[in-house]
């Protein structure tokens, strides 16, 4: 009877040994420099999640969005990214960013193919992450001007801000 018992709990601990891994169940982030350092080593595709504490869309996007399924099983195609831009205001200017939340994808070499600004669905959320992936590959083409508009805005956003606080 001992015997017994002792194959049924060796058999019972193979089985458990080789059931199939479950896959993540939340969205791995990173800092950014840890991110995109991991991107750039592994040749991969990276979605930046742009937020501030105080914006209500952004914790919105974390309780709804990002604990979703398959948006989950969807991040795994990407190095994942979070920036505070209220700690890192050197990255909201860089990426020019305008509201939150917003979401930026880049390719493996860093350029930006895809953008999300505001809170989604996510229906929605999962497309964009759908474009973005379609897109990992294409070579994005500059709109001309686009730099200097996102400059001249980025100016008159500091004009505004200036006078408001008098």
């Amino acid at each position: 009877m001992v015997k017994r018992a002792s194959i049924l709990f060796t058999v019972l601990i193979l089985l458990g040994a080789l059931a199939p891994i479950t896959s993540a169940t939340e969205i791995q982030w990173h800092e950014y420099e840890e991110g995109m350092a991991l991107a750039n080593s592994n040749n991969m595709s990276v979605m930046i999640d742009f937020y501030t504490d105080w914006c209500g869309y952004c914790r919105k996007l974390d309780d709804e969005v990002y604990v979703d399924g398959e948006v989950v099983a969807l991040s795994e195609n990407f190095v994942n990214i979070k920036v505070d831009c209220d700690a890192r205001p050197d990255l909201r200017q860089k990426y020019a960013i305008m509201g939150y939340p917003t979401i930026v994808f880049l390719n493996s070499s860093g350029d930006e193919i895809h953008r999300v600004r505001g809170y989604v669905s996510v229906d929605q959320f999962k497309t964009d992450m759908q474009i973005a992936l379609n897109l990992k590959d294409a070579t994005p083409t500059p709109t001309p001007g686009f730099e200097m508009a996102l400059g001249i805005a980025a100016l008159i956003g500091l004009a505004l801000r200036r006078k408001s606080n008098g």
